[in-house]
């Protein structure tokens, strides 16, 4: 033991070269251990590529609702507004965390799946994507019962 620690310690005394020893390991344990992020959170995600951006919808104001507007980022939603099928659910005007993961394409549109983190839980929410006349964004978002269209601003 005492070769092993001269050997790594130099040529020091013997009472020098252990401390130094328990310094070097001791600072390289701490650097991995703050260095590394214990979080629990899942592998980093992001929203497909065609998603991201502002989209306004397509209803028309009424005296009681305002239309809705999310403002989806690389790994974030922002939903303003009155959007039905997130009304309820999601806290508005404040930047939520999200991904979204595709699950089928065909030649005009691409369905999937909107995962959006609020209050320690992810929801989530159907998506279909295509484009409208002139090359217009155009989503929608929820199922068949509660759903509304955007359109990319």
């Amino acid at each position: 033991m005492k070769r092993f620690l001269g050997i790594c310690a130099g040529n020091l005394p013997t009472k020098v070269g252990p401390t130094l020893v328990g310094i070097v390991c001791c600072s390289l344990m701490a650097f991995l251990f703050l260095g590394c992020e214990w979080e629990d959170t899942p592998p980093l995600k992001s929203m497909e590529y065609y998603l991201i951006g502002t989209w306004d919808s397509t209803r028309a104001e009424t005296a009681w609702e305002t239309p809705g507007r999310l403002v989806i980022g690389y790994d974030t939603i922002t939903i303003t507004g009155s959007v039905r099928p997130l009304n309820t659910d999601f806290t508005k005007g404040i930047t939520l965390n999200g991904y979204s993961g595709q699950t089928d394409t065909d030649s005009d549109k691409k369905r999937g799946i909107l995962f959006i983190k609020d209050r320690g839980t992810v929801k989530s929410v159907p998506y279909v994507f295509w484009y409208a006349a002139g090359a217009v964004r155009m989503l929608t978002v929820g199922d068949e019962a509660v759903f509304e269209t955007f359109k990319l601003q």
